[in-house]
């Protein structure tokens, strides 16, 4: 006990992107970075991962000194931050998974896998699944990320089930576009069966 065990996990946990930064302790005092190396299974150099306590980006760097800033925070549209090399490194890079009953989706952060990779004390000694995380809201989201890890099938064959009222008022946006191509063509047809253009086309075949 008191050896340091959770402020290492919290640490790396913030080396790889967690919002709050790791709880003050005396022993961290005149320290004002995180340093982790990691050694990824597809690549033969190591990476160090850094942060300051103080917040902001993550930097890493090569075995060969090559520097790259990294945000903090996910994005699934650029690979500038630090969940997207993880996820690269986990294989689950552009990963889709469920967030609700009605099959709404998003792209996979580290951060919904962090919970099953960094095991603090607290999830040790908790009575339920490590899957859950107490939140009812999250239930679908990390029941998805199980199964992703389990099958490696994630969910971007879902089609997300829209609100009656959503799918009415787009029916009627869709109806009201197609009356008025049928409107047009019909104008057209109308036009091509008038006496003048019809002799003017027989002239043209010939």
């Amino acid at each position: 006990s008191n050896t340091g065990k959770t402020y290492i996990s919290q640490c790396i946990d913030y080396a790889f992107g967690r919002k709050n930064v790791p709880k003050e302790i005396p022993e961290a005092r005149g320290y004002d970075e995180i340093h982790v190396r990691i050694q990824p299974r597809s690549r033969p150099q190591s990476l160090t991962i850094q942060r300051s306590l103080r917040g902001g980006n993550s930097v890493t760097v090569s075995e060969n000194g090559e520097e790259r800033v990294l945000k903090a925070t996910h994005s699934d549209v650029n690979n500038d931050n630090i969940s997207a090399l993880l996820l690269e490194l986990c294989g689950l890079r552009n990963k889709t998974v469920t967030v609700n009953g009605k099959g709404k989706t998003r792209s996979v952060s580290f951060r919904d896998i962090s919970h099953l990779t960094i095991i603090s004390e607290e999830q040790i000694i908790r009575n339920d699944s490590p899957i859950w995380s107490g939140n009812y809201l999250e239930h679908t989201v990390r029941q998805s990320i199980f199964r992703l890890l389990l099958t490696g099938v994630d969910d971007s064959s879902v089609i997300e089930q829209k609100e009656e009222k959503v799918s009415r008022a787009e029916n009627r946006g869709k109806g009201e576009v197609l009356e008025k191509i049928k409107s047009d063509l019909q104008t057209k047809i109308d036009q091509f069966n008038s006496p003048s253009n019809a002799d003017e086309l027989r002239s043209q075949r010939s």
